[in-house]
């Protein structure tokens, strides 16, 4: 063997042989892991870039649907704020026709002891409630005189007299507040007062003078009180003389 080898014996040349084969396999192993170790960070690279692409289009199309979402949001509370207007104006409109209806037909009468105000709420009050005015106006100047803020020693009170007994059940009733010498409280009070007791009656069959009479004693005595007593006659002629004799 003359090539570089020569001097070397058959089982040495073996021996260097597969050092250097076995140091050319480290070599190529190597740089197979090399390059799977690159492949591996492009391919991390790639996997965090595509994330946060990913993420970032999430981010877009949910901003896109929340800005869709808040113009339909914003539009649907026009549409709804305009129906409330509308739905507000027609009220008002509906209120405004009844009380100038109502103006038409009521006339101050300022031989009446009471404000204006209350003579105009008395009459709506009368009306809408089928009430007559000036059988109510005969029945309050009988109990106080139109004085809205006598107090009796019964403890009634108001331009109706309602005795404190009934004004817990009237105001949770009406959904008013418990202050009796308030004018406006005292007439829905007593206005509702009187109209039960002529439903009241008028089921029973009672009609004419005789319900007028009816009604007026069981206010003064109350339903069983009448029913036991009969009429408060001294009562009933003092209402139907104020009636009688008033300008109202």
């Amino acid at each position: 063997m003359d090539s570089y080898l020569s001097g070397y014996d058959e089982k040495s040349v073996k021996g260097c042989f597969f050092v250097v084969k076995k140091q050319e396999e480290l070599e190529v192993k190597e740089k197979k892991v090399a390059v799977a170790e690159i492949s591996n960070r492009r391919i991390r690279k790639n996997r965090v870039v595509g994330g946060a692409i990913t993420l970032l289009l999430s981010i877009i199309v949910f901003c896109t649907i929340q800005v869709k979402d808040g113009f339909a949001s914003n539009e649907n509370e026009l549409v709804n704020q305009e129906v409330i207007e509308k739905e507000s104006y027609e009220r008002q409109t509906v209120i405004e026709e009844k009380e100038e209806e109502m103006i038409n037909y009521f006339v101050y009468n300022e031989d009446i002891p009471m404000p204006k105000e209350h003579q105009f709420y008395l009459f709506n009050k009368a009306q809408e409630r089928e009430l007559e005015y000036e059988k109510t106006l005969a029945l309050i100047e009988t109990e106080s005189g139109f004085r809205s803020t006598v107090i009796s020693d019964t403890k009634d009170f108001g331009y109706f007299q309602i005795n404190r007994i009934n004004h817990e059940y009237l105001a949770e009733t009406l959904n008013t507040r418990i202050i009796p010498l308030d004018p406006y409280i005292n007439i829905d009070w007593g206005t509702y007062m009187l109209s039960t007791l002529y439903d009241y009656w008028k089921e029973k069959g009672i009609t004419g003078k005789e319900l007028d009479h009816y009604v007026w004693s069981s206010y003064n005595k109350g339903i069983t009180g009448f029913k036991k007593y009969g009429k408060a006659v001294q009562y009933v002629s003092r209402i139907q003389s104020n009636l009688n004799n008033s300008s109202y």
